[in-house]
């Protein structure tokens, strides 16, 4: 509700600078300050929406999932921005790994931490993100390795998966993408763990049941 009413509230402002603008050049820029506000709350509203889905599921449907290939379309989907950052990815997942999991659950778990590799690239050095699984105890162990800027844990790792936390100062960041997909894994009855060393990198790790 806090998300809403300060959406609201932004709203609200913006509509009376419209309405008190003197010129329509000042108008104009407080039409385009309200259309990113709008698009904002579409992002939550969004996203608030998948939290409750994720919340107030039962018996989400399980099947037999190939990792390889779900790996392969979230990168694809990214494709552009690895163009971009001329990132270069490295797959170590074998092409017959099945884990049970939910479609839409795990497609949105892999492009959150694909997109978050990348978005958090180091301006420094080339991007390498390196996506590899394992056989452990009858699971599989999924890891998403990044040389990125890194996560100080000493100060974030309480919070790290928090509703509404950035850590980056990122323009674009909103808080919802670690906490949605934390929340997705344990839904399946998985977990995962990160780790992290500011200036080098972080991996995500998914263990699999």
């Amino acid at each position: 509700s806090h998300n809403l009413r300060s959406h609201a509230t932004n709203i609200d402002g913006i509509s009376g600078l419209i309405a008190n603008a003197e010129s329509n050049e000042e108008r104009d820029e407080m039409i385009k300050l309200l259309r990113r506000v709008v698009v904002n709350l579409n992002d939550t509203l969004y996203n608030l929406n998948n939290i409750v889905n994720i919340q107030t599921s039962i018996n989400m449907v399980k099947e037999p999932l190939n990792l390889l290939e779900y790996i392969n379309n979230a990168l694809q989907t990214q494709e552009a921005q690895i163009l971009n950052k001329n990132a270069e990815i490295i797959i170590d997942v074998a092409d017959d790994v099945f884990i049970y999991f939910n479609k839409a659950y795990l497609e949105s778990v892999l492009l959150n931490l694909i997109s978050n590799a990348l978005r958090y690239s180091h301006v420094l050095r080339k991007p390498i993100i390196e996506i590899s699984c394992k056989g452990v105890g009858g699971g599989y162990v999924l890891s998403i390795k990044d040389n990125g800027v890194g996560i100080d844990l000493s100060k974030n790792s309480e919070k790290l998966f928090g509703l509404n936390q950035t850590f980056h100062g990122n323009s674009d960041a909103r808080g919802f993408g670690l906490f949605i997909t934390k929340n997705q894994i344990e839904a399946m009855g998985d977990s995962i763990e990160v780790e992290s060393i500011v200036g080098e990198g972080t991996v995500f790790t998914i263990i699999f049941s």
